[in-house]
This record gives structure tokens, sequence and C-alpha cells, in this order.
């Protein structure tokens, strides 16, 4: 249902906005943020749920407002504030967190003896969310009442080590491809924003999160595989290195980059915004003609290799005044006035000249793979160089 609706709404608004697949316990922090504060309670109101419990024959526990609830509290910022309503026991109890503890009409707050003061001030804050008004009773680790270790069954030994931060890797990119229906990916070393093509879909892997990117140019119906590819990935990635099952998954397609996705690039707006297949985006960079590669309507391209031979012709002649002229070294203020303007024509005349239309066969060379399916670094601007220098 939840995949059925993400669906609907981003067709509604033709496909821009980035589609997440998100686990419980795998929350990114951008999700994270958006709650201030994110509160996981235990069950459900779902009739699948419902149904679920009551065909493997378990107890349902949904969380109710006066019932014996445990809540452990996480995180320092608004990107990893979180509290998750755990098993109301001893054992569920940590000395390097805090924890909420509901029973009945009353509140109390477990400071663990190595929880940080910005966690303290967490729990009173999802506590008021809980109960709003209410009057807290704290109990820090190793003054508790009775009435604390009453409410969750008893006093039991629990854990006193420090959660392990997840080591930071290095996020890679890769291309892939379907050899006999086999799934293979390569990876783009080095990667850069310029190897994110159009025509292509990659994908990104930062062992926290994983992102299939589509370019425009990509057929609309292989877009809509996005996450069969994604899954396709992960679970190669799991076997092969280690990577959790439950990551993140995201769709994002080109133009729409959100920035959790840029951070990884040396991010360039204006690449970003230049429209185009790859070789005319290349080719306006180059130039610089504009943020928009104008593809023009006409009846047919009769003319198009007298026009790009008067274009290179002038664009010479801007750049390489005859011998007869005075050097620009010479030239006084006022003597060059012409030259902006002949150069300006020149450029004018070489963006007219390759900008296509519907009526003749593109000759536009298409970015070179090899057989693995990785692409060959600079293959555009050496064909337009080549080609027409």
């Amino acid at each position: 249902m939840a995949t059925r609706l993400a669906n609907t709404m981003s067709n509604s608004l033709k496909g821009r906005p980035v589609q997440g697949r998100i686990f419980q316990g795998k929350e990114p922090p951008q999700f994270v943020a958006l709650f201030q504060p994110l509160v996981i309670l235990k069950g459900g109101l779902s009739s699948g749920y419902k149904k679920c419990i009551a065909e493997k024959g378990l107890p349902d526990e949904t969380y109710t407002a006066d019932s014996v609830a445990l809540f452990r509290i996480s995180g320092t910022l608004v990107h990893n504030d979180k509290a998750v309503q755990v098993d109301a026991v001893a054992t569920s109890l940590n000395s390097a967190e805090c924890f909420l503890l509901q029973s009945g009409s009353s509140i109390f707050t477990w400071h663990g003896n190595q929880s940080t003061f910005e966690q303290q001030q967490l729990a009173a804050k999802i506590a008021e969310f809980l109960k709003p008004g209410v009057t807290l009773k704290h109990a820090k680790e190793g003054t508790e009442s009775s009435a604390f270790w009453f409410a969750l069954g008893g006093k039991q030994s629990y854990t006193s080590k420090k959660f392990s931060p997840e080591i930071v890797r290095d996020p890679h990119l890769f291309t892939f491809s379907f050899n006999k229906g086999k799934f293979q990916v390569e990876e783009v070393y080095n990667f850069s924003q310029d190897d994110l093509l159009t025509e292509d879909m990659l994908i990104l892997d930062t062992q926290a999160e994983v992102f299939v990117w589509a370019g425009q140019s990509v057929d609309p119906k292989e877009k809509q595989n996005v996450f069969d590819i994604g899954q396709k990935y992960i679970e190669m990635a799991v076997s092969l290195d280690g990577l959790s099952p439950n990551v993140p998954l995201y769709k994002v397609t080109e133009g729409n980059e959100p920035s959790f996705f840029t951070s990884y690039f040396s991010w360039d707006p204006t690449k970003a915004a230049v429209q185009g297949n790859s070789f005319q985006k290349k080719a306006a960079l180059l130039f610089g003609l504009g943020h928009h590669v104008v593809e023009e309507r006409s009846n047919g391209n009769q003319g198009g290799p007298t026009q790009r031979a008067s274009a290179l012709a002038a664009l010479s002649s801007a750049f390489n005044p005859s011998s007869g002229k005075p050097s620009h070294l010479d030239r006084s203020n006022g003597s060059n006035q012409g030259g902006t303007t002949q150069r300006a024509s020149a450029l004018a005349a070489l963006s007219s000249a390759f900008k296509s239309s519907p009526g003749s066969k593109t000759t536009t060379p298409k970015p070179i793979r090899n057989r693995s399916g990785i692409t060959k670094k600079s293959c555009c601007c050496c064909s337009f160089i080549s080609s027409y220098c």
C-alpha cells in the first residue's frame, strides 16, 4: 500500500521527488530530522497487523497511554534524535543511554552513567510529547527506587558497554549490466559529476545508503525498474561486501538530485542545469553556449554541412586575424570594438550549426562504452575536437 501511494504521488509530480525505501532501525538522518522527535512505538493499528498477530497467536503489544512502556533515547542533534519503544524489562537498559519508563500515570527518566547531557534533555522532551504536563521522576543509574524496578518486573543485569560507532567508508560509484541474465557491476574509479551521463543509470553505494541515479534520457520503462535494480545490487553487496540488507535505497532522477546525494560529488550546479544529450552538454560547457541546448524544428538539415563550415570559418577568422591587420598589441582602445562582436557572431553561428532537427538523421556521437559497461572518460570532448578542429 505504501509503495503504491508513493508511486502515485511521485507520478503526479512527473517523477521529480526522490523516492526512498527505509527499514526500521536504519533510518537515515534526513528522515529522522523530519519528525523532531522521531518516536517509534510497538504494535500497530492497521488491520494487516491485527490479522498477522492473530494468525500467529502473538500478543498485541500496541502502545497505549496507560500501559507499561520503556523507551530507549538516542541521538544528540535534530538529525539523529530518536526514541524507540523496547521490551519493558531491566535487561533492555544500557549505561551509555537514557531511558523513559512509563508506568500508568507516572514517567521515570533513567540516566545511564555514560549518557550525555543532550540525551538527558531529549528524554525530557520525549516525556513531554508522550504525557504533556507530567511531573518526571528522575532516576540516575545506581539510585533507582523500588517502584522503578517493580515496573520493569524486577532488577536484572544489563550491559554497560558503549555501542561501537559504524565505520565510515568511502563511497563507490558503479555501472551495471545484465550478461545472459546475470546482474554485473563495474566500479567507476575516482568518480566525479561528469560520470553521471544522461543516457545512463548508475549506482552510488555509501555503505550507509544506496542510490540509483537515472539520467533524463533513460527510457521511462527502465526507470520503473530502479528499485528492482537497487535490490539486486544490495543482495550482491550483502554477500560480497557485508552490506546491511536493510540499507536505505533511493531513486534519484537527473535534475532533481537532493543535497544528501550531491554531497558525495564536487557538485557544479551549472553542469546540472545544461539540457541535451551528453555530447550537447559537453559542447555547451566547452564553448559557453548557455545553460540550454535548444533543438530547433525545421523541415530538414540540408544546409547542415555548409552551415557548419561557415561557422568554423567565422570562428577561425575571429580568433586568427589576418597578417595584414595590426596585432592586438598594436590596437588602440577603439580599434578592437568589432572583435567582441565578431567572436560573438562566430560562437552564435557555431551553436546554430550543432542544433539538431527532427527531419534529419542525427550524427551526434553517443558515449562510448566497453563491454563491461564502464564509461570511457572524456570521449565526448575528444570526439568533438578531433572531428571539427
